[in-house]
């Protein structure tokens, strides 16, 4: 009963994680675009990185001509909507101080990606008589790349085999034996050290399941947008994290408690005294 429940929890947690990891849409990339006006040629960035800085550049273009625009009576502003839609940021865009005349830059600081999902900004220009913009959606991750299908089977081979491995071990304890031999009256046989590494195996047991939640709680954090599911696997895998220091030391005790009574019962064996299962001698 105890292996079919941790079975059923750990291929919950596998499909929690698992299912929601879908691509978000590739981003795109809108430029204003007349007769006359300008031009504005922006490199593509898909995916950035979550709460790093990063810094954007566009290139000026005369529409008519195609010529490069200089930044002499030109001014450029920059506007940033997070993935709620929010106005978050708008500043001057300086202009880039090399020998390229129609190079601007905008260092945008990381606290502006601090949430995952969809950003878009919008880059405008205008002199006194002409004028353009380009409008640009991008995707935060907590990775600054795409949840590729390729990266998708891999974290998912990975789980497998976690749970796998969980499952193997389970099957391993439930053929070793949780007390010592005793004959169909209850009576006391022989001591059998194999109970001892029992209870080593469900130590390893409960360490996969810390593992597998703190696995989990990075996929959910670096690839589903908002912070519900990470926060939820995350709490759960801090407080099994807090549990194994004091479950280490009740263990150990355990274990020495368990070896001074096999030694004073085997030497009562020795001298033919046996242990009923009551605890009558």
């Amino acid at each position: 009963m105890v292996k079919k429940s941790y079975s059923y929890l750990i291929v919950f947690l596998f499909l929690l994680v698992i299912f929601p990891l879908v691509s978000a849409a590739p981003p795109f990339i809108t430029t204003g675009t007349s007769i006359q006006g300008y031009d504005i040629k922006i490199p593509s960035q898909e995916y950035i990185k979550q709460n790093q800085d990063y810094t954007f550049y566009f290139h000026l273009f005369n529409i008519s001509d195609g010529l490069p625009v200089s930044n002499v009576s030109i001014g450029c502003k920059y506007h940033l909507y997070n993935s709620s839609g929010n106005h978050i940021l708008e500043t001057i865009v300086p202009h880039y101080q090399t020998n390229v005349n129609n190079e601007w830059e905008m260092k945008v600081l990381g606290g502006n990606f601090s949430k995952s999902g969809t950003y878009n900004y919008i880059v405008q220009c205008n002199s006194s008589v002409l004028g353009g913009f380009s409008e640009v959606r991008f995707v935060v991750t907590g990775v600054g790349f795409e949840l590729t299908t390729s990266k998708a089977i891999i974290y998912s081979m990975i789980i497998i085999l976690f749970i796998f491995l969980f499952i193997v071990i389970m099957l391993g304890i439930n053929r070793l034996p949780s007390e010592n031999n005793r004959d169909d009256n209850g009576q006391l046989m022989s001591i059998n050290n194999l109970k001892y590494f029992r209870s080593v195996l469900l130590m390893f047991e409960y360490l996969i399941i810390v593992s597998l939640f703190f696995l989990a709680s990075n996929l959910a954090s670096e690839y589903l947008e908002g912070q519900l599911f990470f926060k939820l696997l995350f709490t759960i895998f801090q407080i099994l994290a807090y549990m194994i220091l004091p479950i280490i030391i009740v263990w150990v005790v355990w274990i020495f408690a368990q070896i001074i009574d096999d030694k004073r019962m085997r030497r009562l064996i020795e001298h033919g005294i046996y242990e009923g299962k009551g605890g009558n001698w």
